[in-house]
């Protein structure tokens, strides 16, 4: 829940106004101005999921487990 939920709903929306302000259109809606992204938005998103091996690093290192874990039963 932690990884998958909490941390990308705090982060994310940082990085997707970071990515929108980078942008110079504007226009008009409802008489409020709006931000369009820019093509840039793919780079910022590329560079993120390139932080997803971050973590896959120790375990390449370290192996993977090939035996799995059996539970014995009662």
């Amino acid at each position: 829940m932690i990884f998958f939920v909490l941390i990308p709903m705090v982060v994310g929306p940082y990085f997707g106004a970071l990515a929108s302000k980078s942008s110079d259109v504007q226009y008009e809606e409802f008489g409020e101005m709006v931000t369009l992204p820019s093509a840039n938005m793919f780079a910022y998103s590329a560079v993120i999921t390139l932080l997803v091996f971050v973590p896959l690093i120790p375990l390449i290192k370290k192996g993977f487990n090939e035996k799995p874990i059996r539970v014995k039963r009662r």
